[in-house]
């Protein structure tokens, strides 16, 4: 169900009345629309000899399973230019960094061995230390390069603390939804929000969806009956090992977790823009055990409107 290629398939899946059975489609597939990359390392690597620096925008970001330290990247040469066996850096706005070497460079039809501004999106297979993370908010530069090349605010769309430790969320393809008069035989046909967040980081692949029971999503806390949600993915990329936390009223209901929503504006065209909060507490899906959420903030993402009955 959580294929890219399929637009509702990504996002009928709430309720934890059906979690049990819906365990492997809450894990993302994003991997799936990846290049193939190979994973030989060049006989000798360099530090880039291209002239002036190197400045590359990073996209996504995929870890290698059972690879820890290898990556593959999406970017964007902004300035310079990179080839396969370059010594590089990874490196975000407050200075932390990662060194790595580039093994393999693709464009969406063949191999590659150098990318510069006029190559587009490229892939590029990083291999480094083990103990690497990183994502959309760090840059490539050439080894030592400024950290002033990196994003100076996060491309994050969704933030919070949990369980005592920073998240980040990213969108994807149809990841914000409002069905005005629901979609048939799905939710008993009930009007509802959706919006999922994809963890930014490569090695976390849990994936948070909230689903809120409105039409008309004005500003306002939602709780209790008028609010699920799922949590799900390991947070260190074991696909066989998932977890699931979620929310379902009246079931957890006692976690006061609530969705307060600060903004909604719908600019036309099918479009909105919606702004708001989230806290309180996950429960576990199976077994026993709490999830505190702090701080969860999103602002002025954008939502595809439907107006009319979606069908399936």
């Amino acid at each position: 169900m959580w294929n890219q290629t399929g637009k509702i398939n990504r996002i009928f899946f709430i309720g934890l009345g059906c979690f049990l059975s819906m365990e492997a489609a809450c894990q993302s597939n994003n991997k799936q629309n990846k290049p193939k990359t190979a994973t030989n390392k060049p006989a000798t690597a360099t530090a880039s000899k291209s002239a002036g620096p190197l400045n590359a925008k990073i996209g996504a970001v995929y870890a290698k399973e059972g690879k820890p330290g290898v990556f593959d990247v999406d970017i964007r040469v902004k300035e310079g230019e990179v080839k396969t066996g370059d010594k590089v850096d990874v490196v975000a706005a407050d200075g932390k960094r990662f060194s790595f070497t580039v093994t393999h460079m693709r464009n969406p039809y063949e191999d590659i061995k150098k990318a510069d501004m006029e190559s587009g999106t490229v892939y590029i297979l990083l291999e480094g230390p083990a103990d690497a993370k990183f994502d959309a908010d760090f840059a490539l530069v050439n080894p030592g390069g400024s950290a002033g090349a990196a994003p100076a605010e996060s491309t994050a769309k969704f933030t919070a603390t949990i369980n005592g430790k920073n998240w980040k969320g990213k969108d994807f393809p149809y990841s914000f939804s409002l069905f005005k008069k629901g979609v048939k035989n799905f939710a008993g046909n009930k009007p509802y929000l959706m919006l999922a967040f994809k963890s930014m980081d490569a090695v976390d692949d849990r994936q948070l969806t909230l689903m809120a029971f409105t039409a008309d999503p004005k500003p306002g806390v939602y709780t209790k009956e008028k609010l699920e949600v799922l949590f799900s993915g390991s947070p260190v990329g074991d696909i066989k090992n998932p977890e699931m936390w979620g929310y379902k009223y009246p079931g957890s209901a006692s976690g006061g977790l609530q969705l307060e929503i600060t903004a909604y504006k719908e600019t036309g065209n099918g479009k909105a823009l919606i702004s708001g909060k989230l806290s309180g507490k996950f429960v576990k899906v199976l077994g026993k055990g709490e999830m505190t959420v702090e701080n969860g903030v999103f602002t002025d993402i954008p939502v595809d409107v439907y107006t009319e009955v979606y069908l399936k």
